[in-house]
């Protein structure tokens, strides 16, 4: 009986960090949405325009000739929250420990846990920023004058999309398995490649079809820009344990 006790008790201790997780990252998510949507809600239902993806189109919007206004700046670090808290989900519930996470001190106090998420908001900022100027210095490279614009538009509103729908499924799946249960997340990384894989061919027509790109610089240009990410990119800020 005392065994049963003690481990109650473990199990307990062991769901409490991941329970602080998923209400704080929850909030805070929801209030960077809410404000976006207060303050820009033509930029919110811009970017959460799910249909795009039936389309195969580029629509010109007003703020997707600034890429670094106001609302842009709101949603890319709202993103870089989604990411981050979805790195700290993954590196949580995974079986495949990494260094911090299998450190059971980093957990004594939220304070390990909210300077994990912080520092990987921080690198998932700026590695959405400087995707802009790897974009600009290709697209003046490959000639397609007009285009780093509008994929680093279409880039973050596919990745808002994409990652937000992610983390809400697999906080859900991770609460309907037990807080304290391990998850191996090895499908989900094959998910995460074949939504780039699909981003791929999705942003090659869609600018095939609102500019007149010679289709071979275009195709080339994605293959680059877009493989990397398969290779090196946000993958490895989220998936730490499996790469």
């Amino acid at each position: 009986l005392k065994e049963k006790a003690d481990f109650f008790l473990l199990d307990i201790r062991s769901s409490a960090p991941f329970s602080n997780f998923f209400l704080l990252s929850l909030l805070s998510i929801m209030a960077c949405l809410g404000l976006l949507f207060a303050a820009y809600p033509r930029v919110f239902t811009s970017f959460y325009r799910y249909s795009d993806w039936m389309r195969w189109e580029v629509k010109d919007e007003v703020w997707m000739r600034r890429p670094f206004a106001l609302p842009n700046v709101l949603v890319l670090f709202t993103l870089s929250l989604i990411t981050s808290c979805l790195a700290y989900l993954i590196g949580f519930k995974t079986s495949q420990k990494d260094e911090f996470f299998g450190n059971a001190d980093n957990f004594v106090t939220i304070w390990p846990s909210i300077l994990f998420i912080f520092s990987k908001l921080g690198l998932s900022f700026l590695l959405f920023i400087s995707r802009f100027f790897v974009y600009y210095l290709f697209t003046d490279l490959f000639k397609l004058k007009g285009l780093a614009n509008v994929h680093y538009f279409k880039s973050l509103q596919t990745n808002l999309q994409f990652f937000t729908v992610l983390f809400s499924v697999l906080c859900f799946y991770a609460v309907f398995v037990g807080l304290s249960t391990p998850i191996d997340f090895s499908s989900v990384v094959y998910v995460v490649d074949f939504y780039f894989i699909f981003r791929f061919f999705y942003f090659f027509q869609s600018f095939q079809r609102s500019f007149s790109f010679p289709r071979l610089f275009l195709f080339i240009y994605l293959l680059i820009i877009e493989g990397q990410i398969i290779l090196f990119g946000i993958k490895e800020l989220i998936f730490t344990a499996y790469i």
